[in-house]
């Protein structure tokens, strides 16, 4: 065998070089080669993704497990993905995963900035039968093997932003899914930094996306939204136990309640009410702890956080003592009630069977005007007209809670009131808001800067 001897004076053997040669050769193209005969972009395999509870209105009720953010695969199925062949052949492919949150709150945003990743990661390949559909929801992704280079659920940037705030901020979900043939180029192993156009040539068909079916959220976009809900807070009537006793003057009395759900821009589906107010009348040996453990003696749906005494209600008895409490009805995959604390008052011996809602908007609601003078960074006092125009937003807006941070930093300017861009009146306003009173009209999007 002959022998090459190059000028360092190595000595280097043909079958050696040779044997070297043919290994590279069987080893395959060099590492990042963009093309390999088994990429069938045109494969006849289709795509579908649904999700009927975030697609119908705001989820309320989330958890970090049904994105496996953590948890188990015990966890409900929030989306569905339906792979369908309609060749005559089994077919190879990858789902590529690409959950992205949009925090509303600016400061949240600034600390997840574009894209906030929940997951982007590409599965690996998924054989779908001839002529036959593969089913698999966000449980299954819990036992669904994922290539490596992607973003985990477990270490994603929404992951950190929840640790950081301590909590689930409300946020849009865009929740897209792409076919990749089984065999993509280095793009798809690098999704923390890969663009989408840098995927294009790898994908069958075009990317789907779950869209609701309604615009919801502060930007009235049709992408999922979920609104993050604290315990709904009850006002009036009544006072906390342990507190004192009320006594009413009515027998049919307002009730008020604030709560973050109240805020127009959280969509809920026709026929799904987003408030339960339950009434108990207390039996001599009753206490406030217990009380609630059995049926409520009255109840009403509603999506307001005002509420006057449902005609459908039996009058208060004179003397008696009652206690109410609202739950905020959250939904999502797993529908849950989040209550406030429960208030407890007396009716008078000789109530009025007038509700004070009879008496005009102008004079309701005393207690939150006052409460919201207590907390105003202006150090002003509401004059009678602001009184008014305060109560008449309170019955307007379903007792949003974004009012409380307006009236703590600025005080309305009433000669300067504007409806649709034209100048109003104060008297107008308590108008619509009676109109909300009687159900003759309600608010469908509700802007607070």
């Amino acid at each position: 065998m002959p022998t090459i001897v190059p000028p360092s004076g190595v000595r280097l053997s043909m079958n050696r070089t040779l044997s070297a040669a043919l290994l590279l050769f069987l080893a395959g193209p060099p590492v990042g080669a963009t093309s390999t005969p088994s990429c069938q972009t045109d494969a006849p395999v289709t795509l579908q993704a649904t999700g009927d509870i975030i697609g119908s209105g705001a989820v309320t009720k989330l958890d970090l497990s049904w994105f496996g953010l953590e948890g188990s695969s015990a966890s409900p199925a929030f989306f569905q993905l339906t792979l369908t062949n309609s060749g005559e052949t089994p077919q190879m492919v990858r789902v590529l995963i690409e959950l992205e949150a949009s925090p509303t709150a600016p400061s949240a945003r600034d600390l997840c900035p574009s894209p906030c990743w929940l997951q982007r990661e590409m599965t690996e390949p998924i054989e779908v039968p001839a002529r036959s559909t593969v089913i698999r929801t966000s449980r299954d992704l819990f036992s669904t093997s994922f290539s490596a280079g992607g973003v985990e659920p477990s270490t994603s940037p929404f992951k950190s932003l929840i640790g950081r705030l301590g909590s689930i901020p409300s946020t849009y979900l865009d929740l897209r899914f792409s076919l990749l043939c089984e065999r993509p180029g280095r793009e798809a192993w690098n999704l923390r930094s890969t663009d989408a156009s840098a995927l294009a040539p790898w994908s069958i068909g075009s990317p789907v996306r779950i869209q609701s079916s309604v615009a919801m959220g502060p930007r009235g976009d049709f992408l999922p939204f979920y609104q993050a809900v604290n315990a709904p807070v009850s006002i009036s009537p009544g006072r906390v136990a342990g507190e004192g006793q009320e006594v009413l003057r009515t027998s049919a009395p307002h009730f008020l309640f604030q709560s973050d759900l109240a805020n127009p821009a959280t969509v809920y589906p026709s026929g799904e009410h987003k408030f339960l107010l339950e009434l108990w009348k207390m039996r001599p040996d009753d206490i406030a702890a217990t009380v609630t453990d059995r049926r409520p003696d009255a109840s009403w749906e509603t999506d307001l956080g005002s509420v006057p005494f449902p005609g459908t209600w039996p009058a208060l008895e004179a003397g008696a003592t009652y206690a109410w409490r609202v739950q905020a009805q959250l939904r999502g995959p797993v529908k849950e009630p989040l209550a406030s604390t429960l208030r407890i008052f007396q009716v008078a011996a000789n109530p009025s069977p007038e509700s004070p809602s009879g008496e005009g908007v102008g004079h309701l609601l005393d207690s939150q005007l006052d409460a919201l003078e207590s907390v105003s960074r202006t150090g002003r006092v509401l004059g009678p007209d602001e009184r008014r125009l305060y109560a008449a937003l309170i019955i307007l807006t379903g007792n949003d809670s974004r009012l409380a941070d307006l009236f703590a930093s600025a005080l309305p300017a009433l000669d300067r009131l504007r409806l649709d861009g034209k100048s109003t009146s104060l008297s107008r306003v308590e108008a619509m808001a009676q109109e909300v009173l009687e159900g003759r009209r309600s608010l469908v999007h509700l802007e607070i800067p």
